[in-house]
């Protein structure tokens, strides 16, 4: 009884970390350099934002512009054109910590939980220093040890 009341408040808690988490994506991403428009103040999660992304990777198509055209996907549920969009910035570059980071949360998002944890400890192997990718890294572990936990008990 108490281990089902501890394994409850253990899902309970690995939720609201994954929800600061994912705050703290967005907080990251807005206080970074937006490559597509520096002066625009829209929120990076509009349709419009995804255009622009869109537009700038046209004339200049950097890895930094796909991965905020990733984030613009993400943000709009596009899971799956947001991890196209990473992975060609990975493409274009292969040691761009922030690219395997958000393509490990959009991973984690699809409960992917392999494909999370490596891209999470590839960022770590690029940059050991990657305290979200850290945090997401356990995320992924655990939600991963708790799925497995779940199909046992069934």
């Amino acid at each position: 009884m108490m281990e089902q009341k501890n394994q409850s408040i253990l899902k309970n808690l690995y939720f609201f970390v994954g929800i600061i988490v994912i705050i703290g994506l967005i907080f990251v991403f807005k206080g970074q350099k937006n490559s597509v428009d520096d002066n625009d103040q829209s929120p990076i999660s509009t349709p419009q934002s995804i255009m622009k992304s869109l537009t700038a990777i046209e004339t200049n198509p950097t890895a930094d512009n796909y991965v905020t055209l990733g984030l613009a996907y993400y943000n709009e549920s596009k899971i799956e054109k947001a991890i196209e969009a990473t992975q060609q910035a990975i493409l274009i570059n292969p040691n761009d910590p922030v690219a395997y980071n958000n393509l490990g949360w959009y991973y984690n998002t699809l409960k992917e939980w392999d494909r999370a944890i490596e891209a999470f400890n590839t960022v770590l192997e690029i940059n050991p220093d990657f305290d979200l990718a850290s945090r997401n890294l356990d995320i992924a572990i655990t939600n991963k040890e708790n799925e497995n936990l779940l199909i046992e008990e069934n």
